[in-house]
């Protein structure tokens, strides 16, 4: 899977644009939920999407536990907050959290998820 074409990385902050949210949950995630449509008054990013790219950007572990606590809106500058190495969050400028997660065990990078 290659995600450069579904979020848009400046710096340390990324954030999606309409069309990569919805392509990325019609395409890759199968999730046909209106919500994901680009004309959808309430459009959100696709959780799939996020929960991605923080894979990409954080790695993976023998155990995590993630809760989403937000929707995503287009152009919204999100970044990973580390408040130590076990606790990590997607957050936007303000410091709202949308995904938090909590590894347990060692965590190994995935590069793959970005390559093209």
């Amino acid at each position: 899977m290659f995600l450069t074409p579904y979020f848009v990385q400046e710096n340390n902050q990324f954030h999606f644009t309409r069309a990569q949210a919805s392509n990325f949950a019609k395409g890759i995630a199968g999730d046909f939920n209106p919500i994901h449509d680009e004309d959808n008054s309430r459009f959100c990013v696709p959780g799939d999407l996020l929960f991605a790219v923080m894979l990409q950007q954080e790695g993976i572990s023998r155990s995590m536990e993630f809760t989403f606590s937000g929707m995503v809106t287009e152009g919204t500058e999100l970044h990973i907050n580390h408040e130590s190495e076990e606790n990590k969050a997607v957050v936007d400028e303000n410091d709202k959290v949308y995904l938090a997660c909590t590894v347990r065990a060692k965590t190994v990078r995935m590069p793959s998820l970005s390559k093209k």
